[in-house]
């Protein structure tokens, strides 16, 4: 029989999740730079981690 496990949780590796939170502010309307310059690598981010992405400009979410 095998002595019972007395690692405690603090003993044990953190798991590996990362949370990626990122803020867009809108200067205007979206065109291939804005694609290629972060919404591309936003959703690379968002198909491998738990992400959060907000608008931060209140104008901006009342002229969409």
């Amino acid at each position: 029989m095998d002595p019972p496990d007395t690692a405690s949780p603090t003993d044990a590796d953190p798991p590996d999740e990362t949370v990626v939170v990122s803020g867009i502010q809108p200067s205007g309307r979206l065109h291939l730079g804005n694609y290629f310059g972060a919404i591309r690598q936003h959703i690379d981010l968002l198909e491998k981690h738990e992400a959060y992405y907000f608008i931060v400009n209140y104008h901006a979410m009342t002229t969409v």
